[in-house]
């Protein structure tokens, strides 16, 4: 007898859902700094260079003095950003 199991998404699924709901909160609440560093994160997990870069570009014009300022600049140079 087959299980009664609700679908598991693969883990590919879940990065992409992640990476939507970020996109979600900050279309909500754009200056969301913790988000979008989170979605930078995602982006970069995912070998996505340009959107990924695009995200800590935010962070620093949003918070450049911020907790995470220096680990997005650090990343920034680290991942050849422009």
């Amino acid at each position: 007898r087959p299980s009664a199991r609700l679908h598991q998404p693969q883990h590919g699924d879940r990065a992409g859902a992640a990476r939507a709901a970020a996109a979600q909160v900050l279309e909500l609440d754009p200056k969301n700094t913790e988000v979008q560093m989170l979605l930078a994160t995602l982006h970069f997990a995912a070998h996505e260079q340009e959107p990924g870069c695009a995200a800590l570009e935010r962070y620093l014009e949003l918070e450049p003095h911020g907790p995470q300022a220096q680990e997005a600049r650090a990343l920034h140079k680290r991942l050849k950003c422009h």
